[in-house]
């Protein structure tokens, strides 16, 4: 069972202690210099994988897949799918949901980036718009 890692956001999110909003001052950033770069999970992958000392290769022989999905993963360019993330949590001991929880963070982070304010824009609360809810 992986019991600490070197990325802090990483061990937060594992033991879930990630709040379901951004802090204030992330949601008020406006420009998109100004934004934190985000960690695509196959950062926390490549680094598990190092802290194992595991290739890519052997990972995914242990895995039981094409080495292209972890080295696709690694990279950036591929998500974690459910049937992934069940692998995953078998070999590292850990849950699928955490390998889950990871990709549906960084996919919300990202979809706030480019919709958040359009969003904000077009859609309306219903509540505030003053209309009974029956």
């Amino acid at each position: 069972m992986i019991r600490s890692f070197k990325d802090k956001e990483t061990e937060r999110i594992f033991f879930g202690h990630v709040s379901r909003r951004f802090p204030e001052d992330i949601q008020k950033m406006g420009k998109k210099h100004d934004l934190i770069p985000l960690t695509h999970p196959g950062e926390h992958l490549m680094e598990a994988m190092q802290d194992w000392g595991l290739s890519q290769y052997r990972l995914a022989k242990e895995l039981g897949v094409q080495q292209t999905r972890i080295m696709e993963i690694i990279k950036g360019r591929r998500a974690i799918s459910a049937d992934t993330s069940l692998r995953l949590a078998r070999f590292f001991d850990t849950s699928p949901e955490f390998w889950m929880k990871l990709q549906m963070n960084y996919d919300m982070a990202v979809a706030r980036r480019a919709l958040g304010e359009r969003v904000d824009r077009e859609v309306k609360p219903l509540l505030s718009q003053g209309k009974k809810v029956s």
